[in-house]
C-alpha cells in the first residue's frame, strides 16, 4: 500500500461539512481545528485533533456526509487513505478496528443527540443546548435487552425514539410502548417504583435523562429545561400523530416459494403504503456492496440502519426479507421486527428444521403471539396434515397453512402478520346460532374477508365449519344434514339427550383433523368444570374440542379432559371476544351474538311445584303454559356469561358488534337450519352495510354491490 501524504498550510481547508468523500486521513503532525455550524473567520472551534488522531473516517466508512469543517490551524501533515485501503488495514489491525469502532459509536450517539437537541430547540442559544445536550444520553438497546426490572427503583426518564418497548407487570398484564412514548417522567422529580418490566422487542433507541443532571440542569438553566419539556411533549405528539411502520421479518427456509414474498407485499399495499427491503436490495440502494452485512456496532452498521430507519418513516409496512441462512443481515432483519414469518414446507428436511431452528432462536425478543409458522402446501393437497409435529419440535404457536396457486390463502397470510386481519366470533345460543351462516353469506357478498376464527357453544361448530374451508353451500347442508335430528332423549340421569347424534356428525364432518391443520386459524371455548375456568381450544382433535364446547349442563352429556370435566362453554364466557383479541391480535374483530336477551316467561301460574303428567298433557295440547326444561337450562347457562359479555361488548373490543334477534326460533329448534340462516343474512346485512359506509374495512367492496362470482 502506498502512503500517501497530505501538507496542509495554517489556515488551509482539509474538508467542508456537508461534503461527500471515501477519503480517511491521520494526522501525523500539526494541529487541525473542528468548526461546527459557524465556518465564518474567527468562529472558534468546537474541538481540535492532535498528531494521531483520525479524521473523515466515520463519513467515508458510513457512506454520509462531512459533518464538521477541518482546517489547519498549524502546519499540518497527514496521511491520506481510500475507503478500500483503510477497511483493509482494519481488516488486519484488531486495535485499530476497535479505535475507529469506539470513536465512531460515540460521535454518532453525539451526532444524534445533536441533531434531535436542534430539530427540537431550534432558537435556543448555542450554549443552553450544549448545556441539554450534556445533561441527556442517546441510548441504544439491542432486541432482547431487558432496560428495567419490576419492583426496582428508577430515578431516570425515558423517551422512546424508535423500536418497541415491552412491558410485563406483576400480573402478567403486557403493554407496548412505540415510538413518542415517554416513560415515567416523575422519575426526574423523585425515584419511582418501575411496575413493569421493560424489554426491547426490537432494536431500539432512547433519549434518557436522569433526575441528578435535570435537577442540576434545572438549577442552572430553568428555561432550558422548560424548552427541553416542551421539545419532549411535541416529539411524543408528532410521533403519536402518525404511528410508526409495522415491521415483518419474512423468511423463507422453502425450496419453492415462487412468488410468495411478493404477493405478500402486494396484499399488505392494500393497507397502507408497503416497502419490501432484501440484502440484495440494500446493498444496491446504497451502492456499496456487501453493506447489507455489516455486523452490529461497526462504523457502517450506522449508514444501513439510518438507510432502514428512512424507508420505515416512509411506509406503514416494511417488510425484511431475510437471507436463506441466519446472516448478519437475516439477524438485523429479526432484530428489527414487530413480526416473524418463517415460510417453510410442508415436510421439511433436516436441513430445513435447522434453519427454522436457527431463525427461531435469534428471534427470541420477539413475543411469541408474533411468531408465525406459514406451511406451504403443493397443489392437489386436500387438508394439511402433520403440524403438530412441526408445531413441537419448534414450540411455535402460530400456524398459516397455505395452498400453493390459492390467491386467498396468501393474502390471509399476509393480513395475518401485518396485523390487518379480521376475526369473527361467534356466540352461542342454541339453534339460533345458524343465524351466523347468514352473517358469513352477508360477509362473502361485500367482501370482507373471515381469516380466524373463535366460537362457542353452536358458534364453535359452525366456526369449525368454515375453518376446513368449506363452501357456504356446503355449509348449509352441512347443518341441515346433522342438525335436523340431533336431540337423541334419553333417562335424564346424566343429560336430558345422550349426545350419541352429535358425536357421529361431528365425526362425519370432521374426522380425525387436528385444530392444527384446518386451513383458518380457529380456536373454541369450553368451560371447564373441575377447574371453574375457561379452557381455551387451539389444539387437538377439532371434534372432541366442539363436542366439549357445546355440551350444555343438563342437556348435553359433560366431556372428560384427563380427570376433569368440560361443559359449554357459554357457562362462563358466551361471546369470547377476548379469546379472539389475546389468541390472534386481529385487526378487526366482529362478534355475532345470537343469545337471545330474554328468556322464557310464565304464561301460568302453576304455583310452587310441577306435576309432569298435567306439562305433558298440555304440550299434547299444544298450549305451552309450562316452561320446558331444556330452554330452561340452556338459558340459565347463558344467563351466568351475560355480564361478562355486557362489559366486553362495552369495552369496544369488537369492531362491528352484531346482536341478531331471532325471537321467532326457539333455541331447540335445530331443524330450522335454513330458515334461521336466512334470518340471519337478513338482520345481519344491512348493519353490515352501515358499519363499512362508516369505514369499517376500507378494502371491502362497496355496500349493495352484486356479491361475486362463485367459485367452485
Amino acid at each position: 500500500m502506498v502512503d500517501r501524504k497530505l501538507l496542509l498550510q495554517p489556515g488551509e481547508t482539509l474538508m467542508v461539512a456537508g461534503d461527500t468523500s471515501d477519503d480517511v486521513f491521520r494526522l501525523r503532525s500539526g494541529l487541525l481545528d473542528v468548526l461546527v455550524g459557524s465556518t465564518d473567520e474567527g468562529a472558534k472551534p468546537a474541538a481540535q485533533i492532535k498528531p494521531g488522531g483520525l479524521v473523515g473516517e466515520l463519513a467515508a466508512l458510513a457512506g454520509t456526509r462531512r459533518t464538521a469543517t477541518i482546517k489547519a490551524a498549524e502546519l499540518s501533515e497527514l496521511s491520506v487513505y481510500s475507503r478500500a485501503e483503510f477497511e483493509a488495514m482494519m481488516g488486519t489491525d484488531p486495535e485499530l478496528a476497535s479505535e475507529v469502532s469506539e470513536i465512531a459509536i460515540r460521535r454518532l450517539d453525539h451526532n444524534s443527540l445533536h441533531r434531535f437537541i436542534s430539530d427540537h430547540l431550534d432558537g435556543l442559544a448555542d450554549d443552553l443546548q450544549r448545556s441539554i445536550e450534556e445533561h441527556l444520553t442517546w441510548r441504544k438497546l439491542a432486541a432482547g435487552t431487558v432496560l428495567r426490572q419490576a419492583g426496582t427503583t428508577t430515578e431516570q426518564s425515558h423517551l422512546v425514539l424508535s423500536g418497541r418497548l415491552l412491558g410485563t407487570n406483576a400480573k402478567g398484564v403486557r403493554t407496548e410502548y412505540w415510538p413518542g412514548a415517554l416513560i415515567t417522567p416523575n422519575a426526574l422529580i423523585a425515584p419511582a417504583t418501575n411496575t413493569e418490566t421493560m424489554v426491547a422487542s426490537r432494536d431500539t433507541t432512547l433519549l434518557e435523562a436522569d433526575r441528578s443532571g435535570f435537577e442540576e440542569l434545572l438549577a442552572k438553566h430553568p428555561t432550558a429545561v422548560l424548552a427541553l419539556g416542551r421539545a419532549m411533549t411535541t416529539a411524543t405528539t408528532q410521533r403519536n400523530r402518525r404511528r410508526a411502520a409495522s415491521t415483518v421479518s419474512i423468511a423463507v427456509t422453502a425450496d419453492d416459494p415462487g412468488d410468495l414474498v411478493v404477493e405478500i407485499l402486494a396484499e399488505a399495499g392494500r393497507h397502507g403504503n408497503a416497502e419490501l427491503v432484501s440484502s440484495k436490495r440494500a446493498d444496491g440502494d446504497l451502492n456499496w456492496t456487501g453493506i447489507s452485512q455489516s455486523s452490529a456496532g461497526s462504523p457502517k452498521d450506522y449508514r444501513l440502519s439510518e438507510y432502514v430507519h428512512q424507508l420505515e418513516l416512509g411506509a406503514d409496512h416494511l417488510l425484511f426479507e431475510t437471507d436463506r441462512d441466519l446472516t448478519e443481515w437475516s439477524r438485523r432483519c429479526i432484530r428489527q421486527a414487530d413480526r416473524l414469518l418463517i415460510v417453510c414446507s410442508a415436510s421439511p428436511d433436516e436441513g430445513e428444521h435447522r434453519r427454522i431452528s436457527d431463525l427461531l432462536t435469534a428471534s427470541a425478543a420477539i413475543p411469541e403471539r408474533n411468531r408465525w409458522l406459514a406451511i406451504l402446501h403443493p397443489v392437489g393437497t386436500d387438508r394439511p396434515s402433520g403440524t403438530a409435529h412441526l408445531m413441537d419440535r419448534h414450540g411455535i404457536l402460530n400456524v398459516a397453512h397455505v395452498l400453493v396457486g390459492r390467491p386467498e390463502d396468501t393474502a390471509r397470510l399476509a393480513r395475518l402478520v401485518t396485523g390487518h386481519s379480521t376475526s369473527i366470533v361467534f356466540g352461542g345460543g342454541g339453534a339460533r346460532g345458524f343465524a351466523h351462516l347468514g352473517v358469513l353469506r352477508a360477509l362473502e357478498e361485500v367482501g370482507v374477508p373471515v381469516d380466524t376464527l373463535v366460537g362457542t357453544s353452536i358458534g364453535s361448530v359452525l366456526a369449525g365449519f368454515y375453518a376446513t374451508g368449506n363452501s357456504h353451500a356446503l355449509m348449509m347442508e352441512l347443518a341441515a344434514k346433522h342438525f335436523a335430528n340431533v336431540l337423541d332423549y334419553t333417562i335424564p340421569v346424566v343429560a336430558l339427550i345422550k349426545g350419541e347424534r352429535i358425536a357421529t356428525g361431528l365425526s362425519e364432518v370432521f374426522g380425525d383433523l387436528e385444530i392444527e391443520d384446518l386451513w383458518h386459524p380457529f380456536a373454541c371455548v369450553s368451560t371447564n368444570l373441575t377447574q371453574s375456568s375457561v379452557e381455551v381450544h387451539r389444539r387437538g382433535s377439532v371434534a372432541e374440542s366442539i363436542r366439549a364446547s357445546l355440551a350444555i349442563p343438563g342437556v348435553i352429556p359433560p366431556v372428560p379432559f384427563g380427570d376433569d370435566l368440560l361443559v359449554d362453554g357459554g357457562v362462563l364466557n358466551n361471546l369470547p371476544i377476548d379469546v379472539a383479541q389475546q389468541e390472534f391480535t386481529p385487526g378487526t374483530i366482529i362478534a355475532v351474538d345470537v343469545a337471545p336477551r330474554s328468556g322464557p316467561h310464565a304464561h301460568l301460574d302453576f304455583g310452587m311445584s310441577v306435576s309432569g303428567w298435567k306439562a305433558v298433557a298440555d304440550k299434547i295440547k299444544h298450549a305451552n303454559h309450562y316452561p320446558g326444561t331444556a330452554a330452561i337450562l340452556l338459558r340459565s347457562m347463558v344467563t351466568a356469561s351475560i355480564r361478562e359479555r355486557d362489559r366486553l361488548v362495552e369495552d369496544d373490543i369488537a369492531d362491528l358488534y352484531l346482536l341478531l334477534p331471532t325471537h321467532e326460533v326457539s333455541m331447540m329448534d335445530f331443524h330450522e337450519s335454513r330458515k334461521v340462516e336466512a334470518a340471519g343474512y337478513e338482520l345481519a346485512r344491512p348493519l353490515i352495510d352501515e358499519w363499512l359506509n362508516a369505514g369499517g374495512w376500507p378494502n371491502a367492496r362497496q355496500p349493495n354491490a352484486s356479491p361475486p362470482p362463485t367459485t367452485s
